[in-house]
This record gives C-alpha cells, structure tokens and sequence, in this order.
C-alpha cells in the first residue's frame, strides 16, 4: 500500500511556492541537488512528482512463467497485465509438445513473437505499443466483426449454408484476439498515468471500453450460437414466419448495436435513453415475444434450435443495453 506524507507549503518573497520532497524518496530515486525532476498535471488536478525528464524511455515490463500444465493460462494472464517480455522457464529441457502447445497459445495474441529459444526456456516479446492503436479503433474493429459475424450466421440460417456459418465460428478467434489485445492495452494505460494522458482517455472511460469490449466479445459468442443453430437445422423444413420472425428480430438487434455504438463515442445520453432503450429495445422485446409464441407451437426437436437463436438474440440486446447504461451518467 502506496505511503501517504503531508508536507507544508512555504512562500517566497516572490510569490511562489516550495514544498520539501521526503529524504527517502530522493535516495531511492538517485536524486541529488541540481538534478531535474517532472512535474505532470493529473486529470483529476493531482501533480505527478516523476524522477528524470517527462519523456524519459520507459522500461519494459518484464514477467516469468513456470512451465507447467496451465502455462498457457499463465501467459495469457502476463500479457493481459500488459508484460512487455514473457520468460517461459522449466527446470528441464521443454519438450517439442510443450514448445507446440505455447506457440499455439500465442496465436491468439496480437503483436507476440518468441525472440530467443533455449532448451529449458523461451522468451516471448510483445512489439505492439498500448498506443500504437487508438482503442477507440479497436473497438470499432470489434463492433464491425462482431456484427459481421451476426449477419452472417443468420443469412446462413436462412440459406441453409453452412460453409457460412462454419465461417462465423472460425471468425470467433479472431474476435478473441482482438479483444485480448483491448484488454491488454487498456491495463496498460489504467497502471500508467502518462499512458493515459497520452491516448487522452480517462481512467473512468477505460473502465466503460473495457465493459463495452467484453460485450461485444459476448455477441461474438452469441453469433456463433446462432451459426451452430443454423447447421443443426439445416435438414428441417421451418415455417416461413418463423424464418421471417428471427430474420425481422436480428436486423432490428443489429440495428440495437450499431446504434449503441456510435452514442457510446459520442456520449449522447440523451438518444441512448429516449430512443435505444425505450423504443429500439422495447420494440424488439414485442419481436422477441411473438416469436417465442411461434417457437413453442414445433416438434421439440426443430424448437430446441430455434430456441438456441431467439435466446442468443436476446443476449445480444441485453449486451447493447448495457452498453447504453454505460452512457447514461447518472
């Protein structure tokens, strides 16, 4: 737990102010008299004292990983935290298996390369800086794939094609590794005030991206509920209202998302509440409703499917919905 000193401001004849820094502090930093110290302006007014120039190189965050039977959890969890290099350490030489199943792992990690290979050790390097993409692109890139990948697996479900929606469950990891590396990149400016100054984005802002991402990450999954759904009745002749019901539903929650979206950038409270919430929404529970009627009325076999694709629509609107809370301060 970070310490807390109180220090009494003097004034000089000349108007301005001095305040003594602890002793402490000054010889763990190096610091001597005649050396320069960075004053950083918080966004909550709090000043930042910093040792050495503002602009100075930060040091890389370096993490170890015992190899063991989670080690790809534990890597997963390093580069979530936002570790720069990743020592992958083994009391033994690391088995080809081994070597197999941790470059698998990285994979599914944007901007990861292994730099140096031992027998009992393997380094793994993160060369994307948290700002190299603007988060507010990234999550736009999420929204589009996540959307993608819902009205893909509905035309499938449609068309009876399931070389498309094979497609949409592929396109999953995708999403996955997107949203690893949002999360990754919005850790590392929460844990660096100057990250956050830099990419200009609150700390509160960092919190709502974080929820929205994983919301969309969630409609993601949804989409491939639905694609599966879609294969899975691919044998069966459906009632057309029944098609035309989910069709109608899944343009009008599509709709429900992009709009939320564009207010959550926008902050407009106003519209998220008055239109996406009270009409959008409510007018997509009535779809929701109508169709469940429909839904019970088929053999159980067909009705378990359909079920599968209505409720996932569901989750999709509450997954918008809560995004559109995160727009309305109270």
């Amino acid at each position: 737990m970070n310490s807390v000193e109180y220090r009494k401001l003097q004034e000089t004849k000349s108007g301005s102010y001095l305040v003594s820094l602890p002793k402490k502090w000054v010889a763990q930093m190096g610091l001597k008299g005649g050396m320069t110290v960075a004053l950083v302006e918080a966004s909550d007014g709090s000043l930042i004292i910093r040792a050495g120039e503002a602009e100075e190189v930060e040091r890389p965050n370096v993490a170890t990983v015992e190899l063991d039977d989670i080690v790809g959890r534990e890597i997963l969890g390093k580069y979530l935290i936002g570790a720069d290099i990743i020592h992958v350490k083994a009391p033994k030489r690391i088995a080809l298996d081994q070597r197999e199943r941790i470059k698998n792992v990285l994979t599914v990690l944007v901007g990861t390369e292994i730099i140096e290979e031992k027998p009992n050790e393997i380094v793994v390097q993160c060369l994307l800086s948290p700002l190299a993409i603007p988060i507010k692109t990234l999550l736009r890139r999420a929204h589009v794939l996540a959307l993608q990948m819902h009205v893909d697996a509905i035309t499938a479900f449609r068309d009876k094609d399931e070389d498309l929606a094979r497609s949409v469950i592929r396109r999953d990891d995708d999403l996955n590794r997107l949203y690893f590396l949002i999360v990754r990149q919005l850790r590392s400016i929460v844990q660096n005030t100057r990250l956050s100054e830099k990419a200009g984005i609150s700390l509160v802002e960092c919190l709502d991206y974080r929820l929205a991402a994983k919301a969309l990450e969630s409609n993601g999954d949804h989409a491939v509920t639905i694609a599966k759904s879609a294969i899975a009745l691919r044998p069966y002749d459906l009632p057309t209202d029944i098609i035309e019901g989910i069709v109608g539903l899944s343009e009008l929650v599509r709709r429900i998302q992009d709009e939320t979206i564009s207010s959550l950038f926008k902050m407009d409270t106003r519209y998220a509440e008055n239109y996406i919430k009270k009409e959008l929404c409510a007018k997509a529970q009535e779809l929701l409703e109508r169709l469940n009627q429909s839904i019970l009325e088929q053999p159980s076999t067909i009705a378990l499917h359909l079920n599968e694709i209505a409720n996932s629509l569901r989750r999709i609107k509450e997954n918008c919905v809560d995004i559109a809370d995160l727009i309305v301060k109270p």
